[in-house]
């Protein structure tokens, strides 16, 4: 704490407290800042909206900042700034909001300890919980409604806390997010910091998360496996469980629309042209007809490998590119096959996992989109997420995570792009990490203009058009931010404004995942 600043080193309560506290400390035997820090919590929890205005009264104890908020600084300031809903600076949050709490608090002890009668029931209460209830086990609705929050760090300046909340309808217009950086900034460890917050408090199961590992350095950290929940798969040396031919129903439409979505999945991965498309189309539509009337009427890749063999040699083909990459789908055995031992995954949407691409020596991007299609179509069925009318949080129900995304971005693929545009309805949330702003506007797409959460770190070589369209700032702000962006420190950051402050954008220092969460070690 020796770098805060003196004038918020110090809270001091009112007369009334401070005789509260001594009475809860005669019953308790807790010292003084414990007291306190309970007092605060309680406050926060039954009071969000305190009128910080009757509590102005400083003639009470002092207590060090240090010694009351500890290692949670940061969650307690988090939880203000949250209940004010507006942008506060370090000092009206410690000197007029935390203090208020700690009085406000500490009377709601004192009352609770003359109901119970003695010190032990008031500790017995506060260990089972508000108001002394007894605890009942809830039983939560199998899609239940969860806030999804990350505190991404300190506004530079104030400290105030830099916060996403992700699926609340009445401030964000969507779910998505975008953190951009050259190698060594620190993005993915901003990504996995904010994954980590969302998934370590979720309801329910929910919302999962599907995260494509590019470099695989996110699947060797054990930490965020474990925080995360997440089941890995190193391909090619294990299957994911995912089989792109799935289907609701198994109709000549359905079949015949299956067929065309693969041929644009894999034209998003290399062109192809009319007679490959319509040679893999063919293909697909064979295998799904030598598997009708059986349990499981869907192919795999090495059946679809067969019959596009057969589709060639009928026709007198020779061999291409598009056989070749069917092949090596067949042979790497990347997906679930009808050899596995456990069922394709369904729906995916509910799985949590990460893919760990980094040892393929090629079909990174294809196996990517065969997972964002197969991801696209499940979501499409679906209903629209549930909200919760009094505090407008409507359901997460998937967050799909693309690291190196520089790399799927300029090969336009469309269930990607459909993803953005109707994931928001559905509950279904895209966090991209990239290395520059240029990556995003694609010509007839532009993901800039559908992304709500953007951070960027240290990047060279940005156009002014491209961070004024990813920050939606004014293009001489813009111009004016390219030198500053190209200079920046690991983890110190630039974001659309997410303070509510009256400027474009907010400079803060991002928090790491290891910093919250601890490392590997």
């Amino acid at each position: 704490m020796a770098d805060r600043d003196t004038a918020v080193a110090k809270i001091r309560t009112s007369v009334e407290s401070e005789q509260a506290f001594k009475k809860l400390r005669e019953a308790t035997g807790l010292p003084f800042a414990t007291l306190a820090r309970l007092a605060l919590a309680r406050s926060i929890a039954q009071a969000p909206d305190l009128n910080i205005d009757e509590y102005r009264d400083e003639t009470g104890q002092e207590f060090n900042r240090y010694s009351l908020l500890g290692d949670v600084d940061l969650l307690f300031r988090s939880l203000i700034v949250l209940a004010a809903q507006r942008r506060l600076s370090e000092e009206e949050i410690v000197h007029y909001y935390i203090k208020a709490h700690v009085d406000h608090g500490a009377k709601l002890l004192l009352s609770r300890l003359q109901e119970v009668g003695s010190g032990e029931e008031l500790l017995a209460d506060l260990a089972m919980g508000a108001q002394g209830s007894k605890i009942t086990p809830v039983t939560l609705p199998a899609e239940a409604v969860g806030s999804c929050v990350s505190t991404v760090g300190e506004e530079v300046g104030t400290g105030t806390p830099v916060i996403c909340e992700f699926n609340n309808t009445k401030r964000t217009a969507n779910p998505h997010l975008a953190i951009v950086g050259i190698p060594g900034t620190g993005k993915t460890q901003i990504l996995l910091k904010i994954l980590s917050d969302i998934l370590s408090n979720r309801v329910a199961g929910l919302p999962s998360m599907i995260f494509l590992d590019y470099k695989g350095d996110v699947s060797a950290n054990q930490r965020f496996v474990e925080v995360s929940g997440a089941k890995t798969y190193k391909l090619p040396f294990e299957k994911l469980p995912v089989n792109p031919f799935l289907l609701r129903e198994y109709s000549r439409q359905d079949i015949k629309l299956s067929a065309e979505e693969k041929a644009e999945s894999f034209s998003s991965y290399q062109r192809l042209g009319p007679v490959q498309r319509g040679n893999l189309s063919k293909a697909i539509e064979n295998a799904y007809a030598n598997r009708q009337n059986v349990s499981m009427p869907f192919p795999d890749f090495k059946e679809l490998a067969e019959e596009l063999a057969a589709v060639y040699e009928e026709g007198g083909v020779r061999h291409d590119t598009l056989h070749e990459t069917v092949r090596k789908l067949s042979e790497f055995n990347l997906f679930w096959d009808h050899q596995s031992e456990r069922p394709p995954a369904d729906p995916l949407w509910k799985e949590s996992l990460i893919a760990n691409l980094s040892p393929l020596p090629a079909l990174k991007e294809l196996v990517a989109f065969l997972v964002v299609e197969r991801l696209y179509r499940e979501m499409a069925a679906l209903p629209d997420a549930p909200i919760d009318q009094k505090t407008g949080v409507r359901q997460l129900r998937c967050i799909l995570a693309i690291d190196e995304a520089h790399n799927y971005l300029p090969r336009r693929n469309v269930f990607l792009e459909r993803l953005i545009r109707e994931g928001r309805s559905k509950g279904f949330a895209i966090f991209l990490s990239s290395q520059s702003p240029n990556d995003y506007d694609r010509g007839d797409f532009n993901y800039a203009e559908l992304l709500q959460f953007v951070l960027v770190l240290r990047c060279t070589a940005a156009s002014a058009k491209a961070i004024g369209e990813l920050i939606r700032c004014p293009q001489q702000t813009a111009r004016d931010l390219v030198p500053e962006l190209a200079n920046l420190d690991p983890f110190a950051c630039i974001c659309n404004n997410l303070t509510q402050s009256a400027r474009y954008y907010t400079r803060f220092r991002a928090t790491p995942f290891y910093q919250s969460y601890g490392s590997d070690s």
